[in-house]
């Protein structure tokens, strides 16, 4: 006979948005200098803001991507096959904690399996992924063409984005609850 308990968030436990990057620029050709993030911590979740810029994979197709705000023109009207075909968003974004990636894209347009896809070509990325921060890490914004050294010479382009990590809140504990309360259970079925 046995008593079964489980972790539990406290009544009215909400999650939180710690933002752990300001203006971070990732660019299409390269990848930047890593930055030191914000804040440290044990987090559940990423969120990642485009505030400016985007990231163009063809010269031929995107020209001059001046002031346009968009994760990627990647996905052009002319593409008639390959990995992203009939996909009307495409996307670039990875993240890498101290050089080794967290989070990483199937192919140069699709989403990372741990973010839901964004509703249109501006829209937050949000994404499931347990990490920890200490102090001494650093954070790398990329995307899949710079992060695998492929395909650079025509791309061209530069997002800016704020990231967010998602944290339990200031004074959190997690509680215990009993789940089962004498429950026997039998070696044989």
């Amino acid at each position: 006979v046995i008593d079964l308990y489980g972790l539990a968030t406290p009544p009215g436990f909400s999650w939180v948005w710690v933002n752990l990057l300001k203006d971070a620029a990732y660019y299409g050709t390269s990848e930047p200098s890593p930055y030191t993030p914000i804040a440290t911590g044990s987090f559940g979740g990423i969120k990642a803001v485009l505030k400016s810029g985007t990231i163009c994979c063809s010269f031929s197709y995107c020209g001059n991507p001046g002031t346009r705000k968009a994760w990627s023109l990647c996905n052009h009207p002319f593409q008639v096959g390959g990995a992203c075909a009939g996909t009307d968003i495409a996307f670039a974004f990875e993240l890498k904690k101290n050089g080794v990636l967290l989070m990483s894209q199937p192919n140069w347009c699709g989403v990372p399996s741990q973010c839901a896809a964004p509703s249109d070509d501006t829209s937050d990325v949000v994404c499931d992924v347990i990490f920890q921060l200490a102090a001494g890490d650093t954070l790398t914004p990329t995307w899949y063409e710079p992060s695998r050294s492929t395909s650079l010479p025509d791309n061209c382009g530069t997002n800016v984005i704020d990231l967010y990590g998602l944290a339990t809140p200031p004074g959190f504990s997690w509680v215990w609850v009993n789940l089962l309360k004498d429950a026997a259970y039998y070696g044989t079925s």
